[in-house]
């Protein structure tokens, strides 16, 4: 291919990097900086099996893009334009997708739309094969403790998720 991806099943892994891709829209319900969420997984992952980092795509070139999609082994970002360098990912690879779950756009105006559903890119992602993706709804306005519990979720899926990668699967 053009962009020289090793596009094979990888072996099991013997590290995990976690990449947050941090501010990538320019629509305010959708900059997430994850600053929380990453805070609380550098508390609770091992440090010698775990590496978290946050990372500002829109300033990178597509080559760096690339580059940090296949070094990543989990992937979380909002949902949209941040999230098309997750098909760059290794086969096998997690992606973790925040989204609005009311609003969008009207495409034919390009007017933003307020309380109905949101249109997404789930068709596209959902049929990235090579990657197992999963929805996280944006949650404004929650309490300290239900964003602890959202926290924690993270972590478990992340658990999860490592171990299949882990293994090989």
């Amino acid at each position: 291919n053009l962009l020289g991806a090793d596009r094979r099943q990888p072996s099991a892994v013997s590290s995990i990097r976690v990449t947050f891709s941090i501010l990538s829209s320019r629509k305010k319900d959708r900059q997430l900086d994850f600053s929380s969420e990453i805070e609380y997984l550098q508390q609770v992952l091992p440090p010698e099996l775990f590496q978290v980092e946050a990372r500002a795509l829109w300033n990178m070139t597509l080559n760096e893009q690339f580059e940090l999609a296949q070094s990543s082994n989990i992937f979380i970002t909002a949902c949209g334009g941040g999230s098309m360098s997750a098909t760059f990912m290794h086969p096998g690879s997690s992606l973790i997708l925040y989204y609005n779950p009311t609003g969008g756009v009207d495409f034919s105006t390009f007017q933003s739309i307020q309380n109905q559903p949101a249109r997404l890119d789930w068709d596209l992602l959902n049929q990235a094969g090579h990657l197992r993706v999963h929805w996280w709804p944006i949650q404004r306005q929650v309490s300290r403790e239900e964003q602890q519990a959202d926290s924690e979720l993270l972590h478990q899926l992340i658990l999860q998720e490592s171990q299949l990668l882990l293994n090989g699967m």
